[in-house]
């Protein structure tokens, strides 16, 4: 599915849809999609509701170990769960923390210091 698809089949905006690993609310009371898109397509190649580590696990596990070693890089939110699946599949590859986080973060940072 593209991203305008999976967008569309979830009622999002399609900015909310992003070319990383990412989690997704789709409900209220904290429900979760886990998304992995294609980088260089945009397209989404597979999701599942949650977002723990057992969640990307699955995704994972359904790879050849010669693809997932083929794996240079992946761009993700910064979670600790997403990064513990990456860790664990994919040691050889860089994490890239998607922007949001990575200002969210630091900007929560640099507020609590100056408070």
């Amino acid at each position: 599915m593209t991203v305008k698809e999976v967008a569309e089949h979830l009622d999002l905006h399609w900015e909310t849809v992003k070319k990383d690993i990412s989690e997704v609310s789709f409900s209220k009371y904290h429900k979760y999609l886990t998304l992995v898109l294609d980088f260089k397509t945009g397209r989404v190649i597979w999701f599942k509701k949650g977002c723990k580590v057992d969640t990307l696990n699955v995704f994972f596990k359904k790879m050849p170990q010669t693809k997932l070693n083929q794996i240079k890089a992946i761009a993700m939110d910064m979670w600790d769960h997403f990064i513990k699946s990456v860790r664990e599949h994919c040691p050889q590859a860089l994490i890239i923390f998607n922007k949001y986080h990575f200002i969210a973060n630091y900007n929560r940072d640099v507020i609590d210091e100056i408070r």
